[in-house]
């Protein structure tokens, strides 16, 4: 996970849905459990430099509205996360990891 999207996520301000719901996840992270991960971005936005100039006009901002961080950029494309709890008998999963590592690259 992203450390932007971690920091959302902890601080509630978006809402726990995808990967985001990892970090609620509980049950215990052993050598059955598996994460599998791919990204494919098709293109990615970045802000305009001029945005982060300062202007003549400031304006304060609300008490209440405090930034923990910016986006200065937006990534198209797919972020896909599966998480796999494989049997706990270690002829199958070596037999999974298996095909695991041929197909998907573990």
């Amino acid at each position: 996970m992203y450390d932007e999207l971690r920091l959302s996520v902890i601080l509630r301000m978006t809402v726990t849905n995808g990967i985001g719901k990892l970090i609620n996840y509980f049950h215990s992270v052993d050598k059955y459990t598996h994460f599998i991960a791919y990204t494919y971005y098709s293109r990615t936005k970045y802000l305009v430099d001029e945005v982060f100039k300062p202007s003549k006009k400031l304006t304060l901002p609300k008490p209440d509205a405090f930034a923990s961080h910016m986006i200065v950029l937006v990534n198209w494309g797919i972020n896909a996360t599966a998480l796999l709890r494989l049997p706990p008998n270690d002829t199958y999963t070596e037999a999974i990891d298996y095909v695991l590592q041929k197909y998907v690259g573990l």
